[in-house]
């Protein structure tokens, strides 16, 4: 148990390392680049070949590493920075050992009503979740966060297990059995599946007793031996799911897939000492004794997807310069402290003028005269706001990578042998692809998934 969990550990010490001199770059707010005149943070060979490169430039290196890092070969000083990135990303060969290795499946369609992404999810995490409960003796699902119900649906009608649908709002659970009466019709399964699938509303927390929940809904003179899972279970809510699989001697088997990091609470954040039983953030002892905080602005940016921005080559929203620009003039007539909020007003501008006429409607303000000037005085920060805007996107999987490595390290820490990550999705059709994987057993289950 002590190789996995120093292992696990040793990478993560590599990855907070590297976060470490870059935190500043990950957490500044691009609001604040021209105020607080963030370009001049950057380290100097950086941003002295930066300035060299034109926008088109900068992007077309931005881009090329983000559709094939594994083989971006740049040797300049952005080159290596990007480089670096990925070395300590999760789909680097630093990690393999780690990572659970299982291709992605041919995709049947499971629904009209499903999107292409969700089709894709649904394909996928379906024959995961049954090869996990086979391996771990598993005879019912539990999956928090369900949603719609597409998960479960597919779970009963396809694998026959059963299935504990959980979800926080009545109108999702009552969408989930409207949903699944649909496609048994469809399937022409009706009788066995109403007997397979469950609903159930509450909000869960670590506290929550699932197994009450289960005996309730489903039977309670079976000895159940649950799988706990979650597709794309919104913030602290996978820390949950992680603190539930091992404190519920019932619960053998857990595959959560995380989303929305800028909604995890930190226990060192901005308003530390929070209780750490309710927080998500940092889970690991490791972390933890060290006080670790992330910040909400650098799990905003774990947030973004480099897989999908680089493959459809997408630029910075002009609307971020523009609202930089506006900072200046804010700050000169509010002071420091101002804090006003403009983004969904103004969200249809489609020029500088545009954006600052829109501005101008909402905060009541005559800025006719300041529009000219602030474009004069703002203009010569553009290009540098989007190689700024770059770099510190490059920084997401590393993020990304350390949140989850200190799930993973957490699980090791408390016992558990076979705990993994995998990567479940595409990135580009679902950018939030790994999946936190634990089994409650002896031997190992990574030759189930061709470790």
């Amino acid at each position: 148990m002590g190789g996995r969990k120093f292992v696990t550990q040793e990478k993560l010490r590599q990855v907070k390392e590297f976060l470490e001199p870059f935190k500043y770059l990950a957490n500044a707010h691009m609001t604040s680049f021209i105020t607080d005149n963030y370009w001049e943070t950057l380290p100097e060979d950086i941003k002295t070949e930066a300035t060299a490169l034109t926008v088109d430039d900068m992007y077309a290196t931005f881009w090329s590493w983000g559709r094939d890092p594994a083989n971006f070969n740049q040797s300049t000083a952005i080159g290596e920075f990007f480089r670096d990135c990925w070395a300590l990303s999760l789909g680097s060969e630093l990690f393999d050992d780690l990572l659970l290795s299982h291709d992605t499946c041919n995709e049947t369609l499971q629904t009209k009503r499903m999107s292409v992404k969700k089709n894709h999810e649904i394909s996928n995490l379906k024959e995961k979740v049954a090869i996990i409960c086979n391996a771990s003796k598993s005879n019912c699902v539990v999956d928090v966060g369900g949603g719609k119900g597409y998960l479960g649906t597919s779970l009963v009608l396809e694998k026959q297990i059963h299935v504990l649908s959980v979800d926080s709002k009545s109108h999702n659970t009552k969408g989930a059995v409207e949903m699944f009466e649909r496609a048994t019709k469809q399937a022409e399964a009706s009788r066995s599946g109403s007997s397979l699938y469950k609903h159930a509303t509450a909000f869960v927390t670590p506290e929550t007793n699932l197994l009450e929940i289960v005996n309730d809904k489903l039977c309670s003179k079976i000895d159940h031996k649950i799988c706990l899972t979650g597709l794309h279970v919104c913030g602290d809510l996978t820390s949950t799911c992680i603190k539930l699989f091992l404190k519920c001697h019932e619960i053998v088997s857990l595959c959560t897939i995380g989303c929305c990091y800028n909604l995890i609470t930190e226990t060192y954040g901005l308003n530390f000492p929070s209780d750490e039983k309710h927080t998500g953030f940092p889970l690991s002892n490791f972390l933890f004794k060290d006080c670790y905080a992330l910040g909400r602005n650098a799990r905003m940016i774990a947030c973004q997807s480099i897989d999908r921005i680089c493959h459809e080559r997408k630029e910075m929203n002009p609307s971020l310069f523009w609202r930089a620009a506006l900072q200046v003039h804010l700050l000169r007539q509010l002071g420091p402290n101002c804090e006003i909020s403009v983004g969904r007003h103004c969200s249809k501008a489609t020029s500088f003028l545009d954006y600052f006429q829109k501005v101008q409607q909402y905060l009541d303000q005559d800025l006719e005269e300041k529009i000219q000037e602030l474009d004069f005085e703002t203009r010569g920060n553009h290009d540098r706001m989007i190689k700024f805007y770059c770099l510190r996107l490059a920084l997401a999987p590393v993020i990304e990578t350390l949140i989850l490595l200190d799930r993973l390290l957490y699980l090791h820490e408390e016992g558990i042998e076979n705990a993994y990550i995998m990567k479940v999705f595409d990135g580009v059709k679902s950018p939030r692809c790994y999946a936190i994987i634990g089994v409650k057993m002896e031997g190992t289950i990574s030759q189930l998934f061709q470790l």
